[in-house]
């Protein structure tokens, strides 16, 4: 308001020292009272430009018009009626303003004409202005067009932003889903075996028994330590910018046999090639895949045997881990660890199958591909399987 205001009194100051100005060098004679009166409403008007454009455009052609028919000239309060026609098509729609800008012009004209008679000047001046309007009008629609595209890309950067944020955080939250069911499936079924080993030579056997209780204690050490960890990164904004453990590679998979050695089950590990030459993300997805598969054989294959053969090629990564066990009966409804070892697979452009074997027992594949790629399944065994989970990316 004090800004309107302020500009009210400027243009009244601005009318008023012209009129005197222009009456000093062309010799008329000044003003009177009702002429300076006029000029006094036709710049106070402008000072509504902001609250009522339709009413200051309105008053100012009147004013104006007045004007024209007291003093017999225009003289520089045209001005006025010019700011407010700009300022309704700065304001308004075009089904405003240009009925309104014609009216007034149109009327400006017609007071002209009806004064000083018939002349094509006040024609020609309402057609400058009303032209004047409408390429104004024309640029303020182009710029609202231009800052409307401009806002809606941003709403959708801003959203695009919020669904790659919840990507983010799904993806991290069936990662963490992952780690944990490896870390806590394999250290269960290890304790299992363990204390099913302590519990059949306690009394024979103690000093082995008690082997197998340290066992225990020792995996279900590093287990809440794992767990531990995943769950700090979880509270901490789901792994964002927090520091875990590094991920287990193959080159730790002697210990893995090793430790399901010592819980009683028979595995022969067989390793083609320099595990040491794959990209990490390979080779602890590599290293999961070898784990759960021979947590599966501890928990639900009901055998003491398994092998695990690991081949590194120029272009991918072969996992095959068979047992001899009572194949799939109980795997159907193992939970997730099938599922799970599908999806580190297809995460990496991998491909996945498991099924029982012909000769009885249980067969997992699985192909990581060193680099991007398509992954080649081999050739198919018409009798390799009777149940089979594939992914391709």
């Amino acid at each position: 308001m004090v800004w309107d205001i302020a500009l009210g009194l400027t243009m009244v100051t601005f009318l008023e020292l012209s009129t005197w100005a222009l009456a000093q060098v062309h010799g008329t004679h000044p003003l009177d009272l009702l002429s300076r009166l006029l000029l006094v409403g036709a710049g106070l008007t402008v000072g509504l430009h902001r609250r009522l454009p339709m009413v200051t455009l309105l008053a100012t052609t009147a004013f104006t018009a007045a004007l024209l028919v007291v003093v017999g000239s225009w003289g520089l309060v045209i001005v006025t009626p010019m700011f407010a026609i700009l300022n309704l098509v700065a304001r308004s729609r075009v089904t405003v303003w240009a009925p309104v800008t014609v009216v007034a012009t149109g009327g400006l004209a017609v007071v002209d004409l009806a004064r000083f008679g018939w002349s094509w000047t006040p024609v020609y001046f309402s057609a400058g202005w009303i032209s004047g309007a409408a390429v104004f009008g024309l640029v303020i629609e182009l710029r609202r067009r231009l800052r409307t595209e401009v806002e809606a890309g941003e709403r959708l950067a801003h959203q695009s932003r919020e669904e790659q944020a919840r990507r983010r955080m799904a993806e991290e939250r069936l990662r963490l889903a992952r780690e944990v069911h490896d870390v806590v499936g394999h250290s269960l079924a290890v304790i299992s075996l363990q204390a099913g080993v302590a519990e059949h030579l306690l009394d024979s056997r103690p000093d082995q028994a008690r082997s197998s209780l340290a066992a225990i204690r020792k995996v279900s050490r590093q287990a809440l330590d794992d767990l531990r960890a995943e769950l700090a990164a979880l509270r901490a904004g789901l792994g964002e910018g927090t520091e875990r453990a590094p991920s287990p590679r193959l080159e730790a998979l002697p210990s893995l046999v090793g430790d399901m050695r010592d819980a009683g089950l028979s595995v022969s590990l067989e390793v083609t090639g320099p595990v040491s030459v794959l990209p990490g993300v390979v080779a602890a997805a590599g290293y999961r895949i070898v784990q759960e598969a021979l947590t599966n054989v501890a928990r639900h294959a009901e055998t003491a045997a398994a092998e695990v053969r690991v081949m590194v090629g120029a272009d991918a990564l072969d996992i095959e881990v068979l047992d001899k066990g009572r194949g799939s009966g109980r795997r159907a409804k193992a939970g997730s660890g099938l599922a799970g070892m599908r999806e580190r697979a297809v995460a990496l452009g991998g491909c996945f199958q498991a099924g029982d074997r012909p000769e009885g027992g249980f067969r997992v594949w699985a192909r990581l591909p060193r680099q991007a790629g398509r992954c080649l399944m081999p050739d198919a065994d018409p009798g390799a399987a009777t149940q089979m989970a594939e992914g391709f990316r």
